[in-house]
């Protein structure tokens, strides 16, 4: 590639709400794969509203210990993959832009230089150990290849490196490979280039295509708990079908919950036939020479405070009751035929 990025602006000092006012410019990494729709986080309308500068009216601080966490710990990501792979790990404190296409940004964690002279980008992040069946055989998280690729792309680099910490030590670290897409041009910027045209240019909300849980909690957040005062609203008869889907699938789901019921209740009936042979044991066998069964009925505990309690404490101490209780709001969702 030979071309040499923009250099918007430097971020170094920058306050966090003018970064962000500089990032509502144009499309980052991190929009990249909820335009596509691969965000397991949020959905193209989501970007949408921050690009127009639309605040949610619910401002939720849901994950904002996983996202500190992983902010503050970027610098030790990339200092545990400079001591395992020999490479010079260095900041460009700089906003980048596509010569081409200047709504397409970079602002890049870190950049790398192996012992030969190749500079190419690190992009550091952290997880647990339950999300890492993401990163198994080879592989990486789709939304982050997605990331790497766009600022791959931008600065006309060939190769990113994804580092990932998932615990307290250097052994519970791993990286992955990237490299440049060369049909990224062809085949991924013609779809941000519609966004930004037709969707934040124009004023013109994309529609919700995600998962049914990405988009309920984007409604959520942009449109608040609702306003019991506000008039009901009438809506295009052309969502008919849209209400009798609904209402079929919510039949469908009552008949599937009964059923689960009913194998509940089967599950404990059979169970009891082998706990009561069991009495006070808390592990028993059985078996032939061709089969053997290990059944276990082993004590466990849970804390918790019984409703009755609750409610005790409510009115015995009201003040201990007032400083620890919390009441959350949400919006239930329900259609029903009428005539």
């Amino acid at each position: 590639m030979s071309y040499q990025p923009i250099e918007v602006v430097s971020t170094l000092g920058m306050d966090r709400e003018t970064w962000l006012e500089y990032r509502r410019k144009g499309i980052g990494g991190s929009d990249v794969a909820a335009i596509l729709g691969f965000s397991p986080f949020c959905t193209a309308r989501d970007i949408y509203y921050d690009k127009a500068g639309i605040k949610p009216a619910v401002q939720t601080e849901e994950n904002w210990v996983a996202l500190e966490y992983g902010h503050a710990l970027e610098e030790l990501v990339a200092k545990i993959f400079s001591f395992k792979t020999g490479y010079r790990v260095f900041k460009r404190e700089i906003l980048f832009a596509h010569p081409k296409y200047p709504f397409l940004q970079a602002n890049v964690d870190y950049f790398y230089e192996t012992p030969s002279g190749e500079t190419g980008i690190l992009e550091c992040k952290t997880t647990d150990s339950e999300s890492l069946e993401k990163w198994e055989d080879g592989a990486a998280p789709y939304n982050y290849e997605l990331q790497c690729r766009h600022y791959l792309y931008i600065m006309g680099l060939q190769t990113a490196f994804i580092a990932c910490l998932y615990g307290n030590n250097e052994n519970k670290f791993l990286y992955r490979k990237i490299e440049q897409d060369p049909h990224y041009e062809t085949g991924i910027v013609p779809h941000l280039e519609y966004f930004w045209n037709h969707h934040v240019l124009d004023n013109a909300p994309p529609p919700y295509t995600e998962s049914g849980k990405l988009v309920m909690q984007s409604i959520q957040k942009y449109f608040g708990n609702g306003d019991p005062n506000q008039a009901g609203a009438v809506l295009d008869p052309k969502l008919i079908p849209v209400m009798k889907e609904y209402l079929r699938l919510s039949e469908k789901k009552k008949k599937a919950a009964k059923k689960l019921s009913d194998l509940e209740n089967q599950l404990q009936q059979l169970s009891g036939v082998v706990a009561d042979k069991m009495g006070a044991s808390c592990e028993a066998v059985c078996g032939t020479a061709s089969e053997r069964y290990v059944a276990t009925y082993a004590p466990s505990q849970r804390t918790g405070i019984l409703k009755n309690n609750l409610e005790r404490l409510k009115l015995e101490h009201p003040d201990i009751y007032d400083e620890y209780a919390s009441t959350t709001q949400f919006r239930k969702f329900t259609i029903r035929k009428e005539g």
